[in-house]
């Protein structure tokens, strides 16, 4: 009879064996009293090995049942659906007629020049030179100032 192999064996006591694999395992260990002590000495090692790292064997991790509760979503009517509808469409129509109605009032658009008279005295300083502005409104009016 051939015995188990020690990864196998591994495999068994940490619980990464597959289905066809624990099958095995039990119609040999079934059997075999040479691959039951074995199993019993390794998970005993392993055990001793998992509580000086701090990962005994004996603390159960439970780990709670996760359920999907069930959300009804209502169906609308055909009814029901024009009635919401028609009420966003008179919400949107009554915001487009009150945003059509509101004239745009913008500032009058102003043109601002400045510059000298078209007299200039060359012995005077600039500082002393009179300052004329000229503004011009978005009717072409314009106004004229002189600082001197």
């Amino acid at each position: 009879m051939n015995c188990l192999k020690d990864y196998l064996i591994q495999k068994y006591i940490d619980g990464e064996a597959t289905a066809e694999e624990l099958k095995l395992i039990e119609r040999h260990i079934a059997k075999c009293d040479i691959c039951i002590s074995e199993i019993e000495s390794k998970w005993i090692f392993s055990n001793h090995i998992k509580k000086a790292i701090g990962l005994s064997p004996s603390v159960d991790i439970v780990i709670p049942k996760f359920e999907l509760r069930e959300t009804k979503v209502k169906k609308l009517s055909s009814l029901e659906r024009i009635l919401y509808l028609s009420v966003a469409a008179s919400i949107l129509l009554f915001l487009l007629v009150i945003n059509q109605n509101k004239e745009v009032r913008s500032q009058p658009e102003l043109t601002i020049e400045s510059g000298f008279s078209t007299y200039v005295n060359a012995n005077c300083p600039v500082t002393r030179l009179p300052l004329e502005i000229s503004v011009t409104d978005d009717k072409g009016n314009i106004t004229e100032f002189l600082i001197e």
